[in-house]
C-alpha cells in the first residue's frame, strides 16, 4: 500500500513537471513547479487527462499573475506616489538663498512653495511647514503683511487648516524709516508694537529659534505709564527654544534694576541663548549683560556688542569670558562706555578662557597695549 502511494505521488509530480514544461516552452520561465494551493495536483486516484488540464489551466493562470506582477513593478511611480523624504528634497530646489547682512549669514527661504502647497493634501502637508519656517518683513508692505502673517497664525476663521503658528523657526522684522514722524522729525513706521510682540508670544513659540528685532532709530518710550513697553517677559516665557537673539536700535527703558527690568526678565527664564546681537541698544544695565554672561554660559558661541553704551564695560567683558568658554565668533566694537573699558586684563581673561575663539574684532578698544 505505502509503495502505490509513493507511485502515485511520484506520477502527480511527473505530471506537474511536464505541465510546467509545457507552459514553460509557451508562456516563459515559472519561478518554482510546487507553488500549488490545488489539493488535486496530489491526489492519489493516479494521472488522467482531466488532471492534466487542470494542471495547464492552473499554471498558466500562475505565469499571467506572474507576469502581471512583473509588468507593475515596471511601470513608472507617478509624482504623487513618491516618498515625503523625495519630495521635500525636489521642493529644496525651489529654495533661495538669502543672506543676512544684520546677522552675517545665509539663510534657506522657500517662499517659492506657495503654489506647490495647493497642488494637492499630500503636498500640501509637505510645503506647509517649509514655506513657514521663515518670514520677513520689512519696506512699505511690511505693515500689510505683518498683519495677515498674525490673522493667519491666529487661524480664527479656518479650523480646517494648519496652525501655520506653528511651523515658524525663524522671524525678522525691520522697522520703516519712509514716513515722517513730525513729533521728533524722524522718519519713521513702528512695525514692532507691543501687540505684536505679544502675538508672536502667544501664536509662534511652540519652534521659534530666531529672532530679530530692528527699531526705527529714535524711537522713544514712555516709562510713566509703560506705554510702548516690549512685552519681553511673555515673550522669554512662551518662547522656550528661542536660541539666536537679534536686536539694534533698541532703547530700553529706564527702570528700577532687577527681576522687573525688561532685559533682566528676557536673561533669566529663556533657555541659554547660542547667538546674542546688540547693535546701537542703549539704557542696558550692567547688572544685566552679567546675568545674560551666567544665563548664556556655555551654549553662547557668538557675542556681538556694536555702539553700546555705558553698562558695558572690561567687568562685563570678564563675565563673559569666564562664563562662556565656548564663544567663537565676538565682536565688541565702538563701546561708549565711562567705565573701564576693555582692557588687557578682559583680553588675557579671553584668550585664557575662550579658547575656540575662530574671529574677534575690538575696534575702538584704545585701552589694550601692543
Amino acid at each position: 500500500m505505502a509503495l502505490e502511494n509513493n507511485l502515485d505521488l511520484e506520477r502527480s509530480i511527473e505530471a506537474i513537471s511536464i505541465a510546467n514544461s509545457q507552459a514553460q516552452s509557451s508562456k516563459g520561465p515559472l519561478s518554482h513547479p510546487y507553488q500549488y494551493s490545488n489539493p488535486a495536483y496530489f491526489s492519489t486516484s493516479g494521472y488522467s487527462t482531466a488532471s492534466n488540464a487542470s494542471y495547464n489551466n492552473s499554471t498558466a493562470d500562475l505565469l499571467q499573475q506572474a507576469q502581471e506582477q512583473q509588468d507593475s513593478g515596471a511601470r513608472p511611480v507617478g509624482i504623487h506616489s513618491l516618498k515625503p523624504s523625495l519630495l521635500r528634497y525636489i521642493f529644496g530646489y525651489l529654495a533661495v538663498q538669502h543672506y543676512d547682512y544684520l546677522n552675517h549669514r545665509t539663510h534657506t527661504i522657500y517662499n517659492n512653495l506657495g503654489p506647490v502647497s495647493l497642488v494637492c493634501k499630500t503636498w500640501n502637508v509637505i510645503a506647509s511647514p517649509l514655506l513657514w519656517q521663515e518670514r520677513t518683513f520689512h519696506g512699505w508692505k511690511a505693515g500689510e503683511e505683518l498683519n495677515v502673517f498674525l490673522q493667519q497664525t491666529e487661524n480664527a476663521d479656518f479650523s480646517s487648516t494648519h496652525e501655520y503658528g506653528e511651523f515658524v523657526r525663524r522671524i525678522e522684522i525691520i522697522d520703516s524709516h519712509d514716513v515722517v514722524d513730525k513729533q521728533n522729525g524722524q522718519f519713521v513706521i513702528n512695525w514692532i508694537t507691543p501687540d505684536v510682540v505679544l502675538a508672536l508670544s502667544e501664536h509662534c513659540s511652540k519652534r521659534l529659534g530666531d529672532l530679530t528685532l530692528v527699531f526705527a532709530t529714535g524711537r522713544q518710550v514712555s516709562t510713566e505709564n509703560e506705554e510702548g513697553l516690549i512685552p519681553w517677559g511673555s515673550l522669554a516665557e512662551s518662547c522656550r527654544r528661542l536660541f539666536m537673539l537679534s536686536l539694534a536700535n533698541y532703547i530700553c527703558p529706564i527702570l528700577p534694576v532687577g527681576q522687573g527690568h525688561p532685559f533682566h526678565i528676557f536673561a533669566t527664564h529663556t533657555n541659554p541663548l547660542k547667538e546674542l546681537v546688540l547693535k546701537r541698544c542703549k539704557n542696558i544695565p550692567a547688572e544685566t549683560f552679567q546675568q545674560l554672561a551666567r544665563t548664556c554660559g556655555k551654549a553662547l558661541t557668538k557675542l556681538v556688542l556694536l555702539d553700546s553704551d555705558e553698562g558695558l564695560g572690561a567687568t562685563e567683558m570678564i563675565e563673559f569670558a569666564r562664563h562662556c568658554p565656548d564663544l567663537r565668533h565676538l565682536n565688541v566694537s565702538w563701546i561708549e562706555s565711562v567705565k573701564p573699558k576693555i582692557n588687557d586684563e578682559a583680553v588675557l581673561e579671553l584668550t585664557a578662557n575662550c579658547l575656540r575663539l575662530e574671529y574677534i574684532s575690538l575696534l575702538d578698544a584704545n585701552e589694550i597695549s601692543d
